[in-house]
């Protein structure tokens, strides 16, 4: 498992991603249509929704799986 943020203009970039066997995209949309997220999932996109930001989720079958959150940046001192 690799963690990595990174700031990207006015963005907070985290990104969690494994090399595991990830998912065909045949199954992905088999399990978007059965909600496609856990419930732990839906809370983080609605925290991240309500900050502004964005989740991007990325599979590849045998490449493994990655899940980023995006986030407005601002630094206060």
């Amino acid at each position: 498992i690799r963690i990595e943020a990174t700031k990207d203009g006015q963005w907070l970039r985290i990104t969690v991603a494994d090399d595991g066997r990830g998912v065909t995209s045949s199954k992905r949309q088999a399990v978007s249509l059965h909600s496609g997220r856990s419930l732990g999932e839906k809370s983080l996109e609605h925290e991240v929704s309500v900050r502004g930001g964005v989740v991007e989720r990325r599979s590849e079958a045998g490449k493994g799986y990655s899940i980023t959150v995006n986030v407005p940046f601002s630094h206060q001192d």
